[in-house]
């Protein structure tokens, strides 16, 4: 082996690989390529270690759920104007995978900058020209209706615990919603794409914006459950229900 060719930093996440229980595979700069990454790319970049959008799903494969969601059509020659959250070096079919991942990511743009990076954004615009410069917009879950509202019904409960999106939660004083069963589609619920959202509710003149922490086993898809302390802050604690409320999935 050419020490100049090859970086041990390489070798070593290739190790780390098998030990995560990896396998050899014949993607392209993945990890777990047969024969280890050089260094240098065509152009005599240095190519940062890292991990490609297929080991990224495989390791979630094993370990967890794989993010959801799809990436819009490439848009070439134009770019998101500011908004970065962090950039990340990689391929231009690699930055889907990393917005995906990435928290409050909503699209991406990407340019040839030390041999390829992705920019990742948490906003979709405003749109500008900028040659050699590519941008997508991450799309929402399919089965979530993400800026669709709806009506329905909320209803309150109580219980000091653990819910279903995995965090501990005091009723009384925390503001969060419990939503129906079917919108979850995770065999492991505290990593359900549902997890990420919050859901806005318009009420009587009165709005508020919790995020989802819970499951409603017997709750149809337009009934909402919501903690005490979010119930309080649309109708008065004497009433059981609140009807006709409008619901609407957004971003957190």
């Amino acid at each position: 082996m050419n020490d100049l060719e090859y970086d041990l930093l390489w070798v070593a996440l290739h190790e780390i690989g098998h030990v995560l229980g990896l396998d050899h595979t014949k993607v392209p700069m993945s990890i777990m390529a047969q024969f280890y990454a050089k260094s240098l790319d065509r152009k005599g970049f240095y190519i940062e270690p890292r991990l490609s959008t297929a080991d990224i799903e495989d390791i979630q494969e094993i370990y967890g759920e794989r993010a959801l969601g799809t990436c819009s059509p490439i848009q070439q020659n134009k770019d998101i104007a500011v908004s970065d959250i962090k950039s990340m070096k990689g391929d231009l079919e690699d930055c889907c995978g990393f917005c995906k991942i990435t928290p409050n990511c909503k699209a991406y743009s990407w340019n040839d900058w030390e041999g390829g990076t992705c920019w990742l954004k948490s906003a979709t615009g405003p749109i500008i020209d900028l040659y050699g410069v590519s941008y997508a917009v991450l799309r929402p879950d399919p089965h979530i209706p993400v800026g669709t509202p709806f009506i329905g019904n909320f209803s309150y409960f109580g219980g000091e615990g653990q819910r279903a999106c995995g965090n501990y939660v005091n009723p009384e004083i925390q503001k969060i919603a419990g939503v129906s069963k079917k919108f979850f589609i995770s065999n492991i619920p505290s990593r359900d794409p549902i997890c990420k959202y919050c859901i806005n509710i318009q009420y009587k003149n009165k709005s508020i914006k919790v995020p989802i922490s819970d499951q409603c086993n017997n709750c149809a898809k337009n009934q909402i459950t919501l903690s005490f302390a979010a119930f309080k802050a649309l109708e008065a604690p004497v009433v059981e229900f609140g009807v006709g409320a409008e619901f609407e999935f957004v971003p957190c």
